[in-house]
């Protein structure tokens, strides 16, 4: 006879076979505020960490998906151990969201029904209507932009051991230092910090004269060319 899970909250009990998937929390290291909040960007590609049990039990790669008038859209995942996770926020075409519909149009999210196909278990589907212990809704913000560098001809001129700022405006609503790249020429800038509005990291060395260009990823798609340095 087939082993059961238990799953309770304050009012009610369920037993499922064992071998179901059951998405117990979401980017739960991320933030102690809100640790099972999913997030995302119409670029696509932010990092959201999933734990629960029995996650390598579906045949084909589970995908997550958010739904937007009744479409959805999805990205991949990455089972670690039947206990963990790792999937990429879904790429949704601009057109289709409507921000003025937030609070704040600026740092508002949409709110979106959200869950994970694997195979056919409906255990991880419409995970903020589920009726044991449901999730919030999905967070979709706004795409973060960065700005080129303010000096003339974008062309930044730096020292040994000096570190670098960009600027830019809703760079940390949805995205974490894991989710952001900063390339100098082939090497990458050490992330030194990253808020609402700038990111500081240290650049690569260099020789004296060399120039290098400036390019940020936030995800997997969305790139910004800030400029060039030039290493004194």
């Amino acid at each position: 006879m087939p082993r059961s899970l238990c799953l309770s909250d304050s009012w009610h009990t369920k037993y499922i076979n064992s071998s179901t998937p059951i998405i117990s929390h979401i980017n739960a290291n991320y933030e102690k505020g809100a640790p099972r909040i999913a997030k995302g960007i119409p670029a696509g590609g932010i990092i959201v960490k999933v734990n629960g049990y029995n996650l390598e039990s579906n045949r084909t790669a589970p995908l997550i998906y958010v739904e937007v008038n009744g479409m959805k859209y999805t990205g991949t995942c990455e089972v670690n151990n039947k206990y963990s996770m790792k999937c990429k926020s879904p790429r949704v075409p601009l057109e289709k969201l409507d921000f003025s519909k937030s609070e704040n149009e600026e740092s508002s999210p949409l709110e979106l029904d959200f869950g994970f196909i694997m195979d056919d278990y409906k255990s991880v589907m419409d995970l903020n209507k589920r009726k044991y212990n449901p999730f919030p809704k999905f967070f979709m913000f706004k795409n973060p932009e960065l700005f080129k560098f303010s000096e003339p001809g974008h062309i930044k001129h730096i020292n040994p051991n000096d570190y670098i700022t960009i600027d830019g405006k809703n760079v940390d609503l949805a995205a974490t230092k894991n989710d952001v790249t900063v390339k100098v020429g082939s090497g990458t800038c050490k992330m030194m910090s990253m808020s609402h509005n700038k990111i500081a990291c240290i650049p690569p060395d260099a020789k004296s004269g060399d120039i290098r260009d400036v390019v940020v990823t936030v995800g997997d798609a969305l790139n910004f060319t800030i400029g060039r340095l030039i290493y004194d």
